[in-house]
C-alpha cells in the first residue's frame, strides 16, 4: 500500500496535494503550522496562553468570524 501511494500512477495523489496548496494560497499561508480559528489564520508557534487568549476572545463574543467562514476550512 505504502508503495502504490508513493507511485500515484493516476495522479490522483498529486492532484489532491495541488488544490491543499491553492486552497492555502487563498487564506496566504504560506508555511507551517499555520491554524485557522474562527475565520482567521494564526501561523507559527502558539504557546498555551496565546491559545487561550484566542479561544476566550471567541467565547465571550469579542472575535467575530471572517470570510472565509470556519465550515468552508
Amino acid at each position: 500500500r505504502f508503495s502504490a501511494c508513493l507511485d500515484d500512477t493516476d495522479g490522483a495523489l498529486k492532484a489532491g496535494i495541488l488544490a491543499d496548496i491553492e486552497r492555502a494560497r487563498g487564506y496566504k499561508i504560506r508555511g507551517t503550522p499555520t491554524f485557522i480559528v474562527n475565520g482567521v489564520a494564526h501561523a507559527g508557534f502558539l504557546p498555551p496562553a496565546g491559545w487561550e487568549a484566542i479561544l476566550d476572545e471567541i467565547l465571550a463574543g469579542k472575535a467575530a468570524p471572517s470570510a472565509p467562514a470556519a465550515g468552508d476550512i
